[in-house]
């Protein structure tokens, strides 16, 4: 499982997640079908520091640990 470490409120927090990739629309296929597409997604798993998992702890901060995720990514120009 794919993780990121972070730091968020001063703690050095291990972060696993599942990632999915954005993939395009296509219009159409030659069979006259076509895709809608999907937008990028990260799914976090579990949130730990060191032995602790502070995963129930943290729920209500998921959106911004998420924003921080992919604000080190764009920091080190990483994609899983």
């Amino acid at each position: 499982m794919p993780y990121q470490f972070i730091i968020y409120k001063g703690l050095d927090l291990r972060v696993n997640y599942d990632y999915q990739p954005e993939e395009k629309m296509v219009m159409y296929y030659g069979d006259g079908s076509g895709y809608p597409g999907c937008a990028e997604s990260l799914e976090i798993n579990t949130i730990s520091l060191g032995d602790y998992d502070l995963t129930e702890l943290l729920e209500n901060d998921r959106g911004k640990i998420t924003d921080a995720i992919y604000a080190e990514w764009r920091k080190n120009d990483v994609r899983d």
